[in-house]
C-alpha cells in the first residue's frame, strides 16, 4: 500500500479542522439566529387590566392598562394594542393600532395606560411589543365574554361585600374595581354611568388618574363618594380639591327619617351609628336629619359629585331593606349628557370640507381669463398667417411657442402650487356652550388630502381627545388608510400613509374652557341681548333665532362685551325672514375680509342649519338660539413635518334663557 507523503497528511489535517470550525460557527450561527428572540423574549413578561374587573361596555371607550417587566438586557421598543373592527360578511374588518414608545433598562417594570375603542367582541384583541420588525412578546386576547351592553356602575371601596353590588340598579351592570384599572384619559370612564368611592382611595391613585377622574366629571361624570368612621383622609389635598369641605365632627342618631322622602322608607337602627356633620363650598344640601346634611350634591362643570356623610358598607345601612330604591335613586341624580343644541350630520360636514379643501380645482375668473388671453393670442397668429403667406414659418413657429407658454403657463400657474402641497387640510368644530357657560363642548373634525403617496403625523397639543376615523360615504370606500394612534408625553398622535390623490377624515369629541355668557331680556315686543365675550377669539357673522325668525348681529370680538337690539319689526309678526333670506344670511353674514373656505363652509351648511334650528326652536318662547363662527381652530393641529398648509373654522352656539320684563 502506497504511503502519503508526511507533508500531504498535514495539509489534511488542517483541513479537515478549517472544515469542522465552519461547521461549528455555521451551526452556532443558525442556533443564535433561530433562538435570539426567544431567548429575548423570555426575559420579558406582560400583564394587563382591561376594562374595570375586566368588565367593559360595548361601543364605547374603555381603560386598558398593560405592565410591561424586563428581567434582562435593556430594550427599546413599541408597545401596540390592536383592535379590530368590522365584519367579514361586509369586507370592511380593519384595525386599529394604539401604540406607545418605551424604553426598558435593565431589570425593570414599566406601565402604560390607554383608552380604547372596542366596537366589536368577535376580533381578538392583541397586544404586543416590538423591536423594529421583531415581536419580542404577544397575547390574544378574547372579548366575548368580557363586555356589555349596559352601562357600568363602578364601585372602588376595600370594605365593599358582593351583597352591596347586588343592591345596584339592574339597569347598570354593578362592578368592582381596583385603582390601577382607573384610566388615565377622562374619556376612559365612556362606559361609566356612576362611579361610587370611598373618598380614601382617591390617595392610591396616580397623578394622572386623579387629573383624568376630574376632567371626566367636569365633562359631565358623575361621581358618588362616601364617607366612613374614619374621617381624617377628608383633609387632603385631593378631598379638599374635589370637595372644599369644613368638617365639624360626627354625630349620632338611631334613626333618620328623613329617607322616608328619599327612599319611601326611614332608616332605622337599635344602636347608634354615626352621621358627619360637614359643609361643603357651592354645593346644595339634598337631604339632611335635625340640620345635619346625609346627601350634598356639588355641581363641577357639566358633571356633579354627591358626597354621602353616612357609611355604606356597615349596618344599619349595609343591612337596610331599601336600599335599592335609594341607589336607583341615587343614579337618577346623574346629570343629563350635554348635547349640541343642533348636531350637524357628520356626512353634511363632509361634504362641506371636500369642497372647501385646500387643493382644489381653480376657480371660474381665473381659468376663464387664461384660456380668453390664449384665444386672443392664437386668433391674432392666425390671422396675421392668412395675410402674409410668405412669413409662415415666422408665425407657426411663434404660435407653436405661444402654445408651450401657455401650457407652461397653465402647469406652473394652475397644477404646480398644488403638486408641491404633499399634504394638506382642513378642519371644522361645533361646540355647545353650557347653559351656565365656561364649559363648552361638541365634536372637531379634520380632514387629510393629498395627492402623492405620504406618511404623516399630527398632533393636537397636551389635551386629551378621542379620536376615530370617518369614511366618506358616497366614495364607496369600506376601509380607511391605515393609521396608529401614538400615545406620547406630549400628546395623542395621528401617524398613518395617505395614499395619493386620497382623503383621510378624523374625528375628535372636544370639551373645553369657552367663557362666554349672554342675557335676552323682552319687554313688550322689544328683545335685547347682552353677549360677553371673555375669550380671546373674535365671533363673526352673530346670528340669534327667535319667535321664527333669524337676527343678525355682526361680530363681537375678543374681550369684548355688546349689546344688540332686534330690528324694528314686530315680533309677533306672521310674516317671518323667507327660507332664502334666512340661507343669505348664514352663508354670507355682514362681514368683511371672510376667507374662501370659511365663506364656503358657512353656504353649504347652511342648507342643513336652517330646519334644524327652525324645527327645535321656533315653538319655543323661552330661549333665544345663539350661533357664530370663529375663523380659526378651537383645537390647533400641529404637524411634525413643516409646511402643512391648512384652513379651519368653528361654529360655536347656545341658548339664551328669556327673561321677561
Amino acid at each position: 500500500m502506497q504511503r502519503k507523503n508526511p507533508a500531504t497528511v498535514s495539509e489534511d489535517k488542517k483541513h479537515g479542522l478549517a472544515l469542522t470550525s465552519n461547521r461549528i460557527l455555521c451551526c452556532l450561527f443558525l442556533f443564535t439566529t433561530m433562538f435570539a428572540v426567544p431567548a429575548e423574549a423570555s426575559t420579558l413578561s406582560m400583564n394587563y387590566f382591561l376594562g374595570f374587573n375586566s368588565r367593559f361596555e360595548i361601543e364605547k371607550w374603555t381603560p386598558l392598562t398593560v405592565v410591561l417587566e424586563n428581567r434582562g438586557r435593556a430594550k427599546e421598543g413599541t408597545l401596540e394594542v390592536v383592535v379590530t373592527s368590522g365584519s367579514e360578511y361586509r369586507k370592511d374588518v380593519h384595525q386599529r393600532i394604539h401604540a406607545a414608545d418605551l424604553e426598558l433598562p435593565y431589570h425593570s417594570k414599566q406601565l402604560r395606560s390607554f383608552a380604547v375603542l372596542i366596537d366589536s367582541p368577535v376580533h381578538d384583541l392583541i397586544l404586543r411589543f416590538r423591536t423594529g420588525d421583531k415581536t419580542l412578546i404577544s397575547h390574544s386576547v378574547s372579548l366575548r365574554s368580557y363586555y356589555s351592553t349596559r352601562g357600568l356602575a363602578v364601585v372602588m371601596d376595600p370594605a365593599m361585600t358582593p351583597d352591596f353590588l347586588a343592591a345596584l340598579p339592574e339597569k347598570v351592570l354593578a362592578v368592582p374595581a381596583r385603582s390601577v384599572e382607573l384610566p388615565e384619559a377622562w374619556f376612559g370612564y365612556d362606559g361609566v354611568e356612576m362611579l361610587i368611592l370611598n373618598g380614601e382611595m382617591l390617595n392610591r391613585l396616580r397623578e394622572a388618574q386623579f387629573t383624568a377622574l376630574i376632567q371626566w366629571i367636569r365633562r359631565g361624570g358623575y361621581l358618588v363618594m362616601t364617607a366612613g368612621a374614619n374621617y381624617g383622609y377628608l383633609a387632603g389635598k385631593r378631598i379638599q380639591h374635589l370637595l372644599p369641605m369644613t368638617i365639624h365632627g360626627h354625630r349620632k342618631f338611631s334613626e333618620l327619617d328623613a329617607f322616608e322622602k328619599f327612599s319611601g322608607q326611614p332608616l332605622k337602627s337599635p344602636d347608634p351609628f354615626l352621621v358627619l356633620d360637614v359643609k361643603i363650598q357651592n354645593s346644595d344640601v339634598l337631604l339632611a336629619q335635625e340640620n345635619c346634611p346625609l346627601i350634598i350634591q356639588r355641581e363641577t362643570g357639566n358633571g356633579k359629585v354627591v358626597f354621602l356623610t353616612f357609611d355604606i358598607q356597615n349596618p344599619p345601612f349595609s343591612r337596610w331593606e331599601m336600599r335599592k330604591a335609594f341607589w336607583g335613586r341615587m343614579l337618577s341624580l346623574k346629570p343629563l349628557p350635554k348635547k349640541l343644541s343642533v348636531d350637524l350630520a357628520d356626512q353634511k360636514i363632509l361634504d362641506a370640507m371636500l369642497s372647501g379643501m385646500t387643493a382644489r380645482f381653480p376657480g371660474f375668473w381665473p381659468p376663464f381669463l387664461f384660456v380668453f388671453i390664449y384665444l386672443c393670442l392664437a386668433g391674432f397668429i392666425f390671422k396675421r398667417l392668412e395675410k402674409r403667406k410668405g412669413s409662415r414659418r415666422v408665425l407657426v413657429a411663434g404660435l407653436m411657442f405661444s402654445i408651450a407658454a401657455a401650457i407652461a403657463a397653465g402647469y406652473g400657474g394652475f397644477f404646480l402650487p398644488y403638486e408641491t402641497m404633499r399634504l394638506t387640510y382642513n378642519s371644522f368644530s361645533q361646540l355647545n356652550v353650557a347653559d351656565r357657560g365656561m364649559t363648552a363642548s361638541g365634536k372637531t373634525i379634520i380632514g387629510l388630502y393629498s395627492i402623492r403617496d405620504v406618511p404623516f403625523a399630527v398632533g393636537f397639543g397636551s389635551s386629551e381627545y378621542p379620536i376615530s376615523h370617518l369614511l366618506y360615504e358616497p366614495s364607496g370606500e369600506k376601509l380607511p388608510n391605515r393609521y396608529v394612534l401614538m400615545e406620547t408625553d406630549s400628546g395623542r398622535k395621528i401617524a398613518g400613509y395617505s395614499k395619493k390623490w386620497s382623503h383621510n377624515f378624523f374625528k375628535m369629541d372636544s370639551s373645553m374652557e369657552f367663557p362666554v355668557s349672554a342675557r335676552a331680556l323682552l319687554s313688550g315686543k322689544s328683545l335685547r341681548i347682552a353677549i360677553d365675550n371673555e375669550s380671546l377669539y373674535e365671533v363673526t357673522g352673530c346670528l340669534a333665532y327667535f319667535d321664527g325668525r333669524f337676527l343678525p348681529l355682526g361680530n363681537v370680538g375678543p374681550k369684548e362685551k355688546k349689546n344688540f337690539a332686534a330690528p324694528g319689526q314686530d315680533l309677533s309678526d306672521t310674516d317671518r325672514l323667507a327660507a332664502a333670506e334666512s340661507e343669505r344670511l348664514l352663508a354670507h353674514p355682514e362681514t368683511t375680509g371672510v376667507p374662501r373656505f370659511p365663506a364656503g363652509m358657512r353656504g353649504h351648511l347652511a342648507a342643513s342649519v336652517i330646519p334644524l334650528v327652525a324645527s327645535k326652536y321656533q315653538p319655543r318662547q323661552d330661549v333665544v338660539f345663539f350661533m357664530g363662527w370663529i375663523q380659526s381652530g378651537i383645537i390647533e393641529a400641529a404637524f411634525t413635518e413643516d409646511g402643512i398648509q391648512g384652513e379651519n373654522l368653528t361654529m360655536i352656539s347656545f341658548e339664551i334663557p328669556v327673561e321677561r320684563l
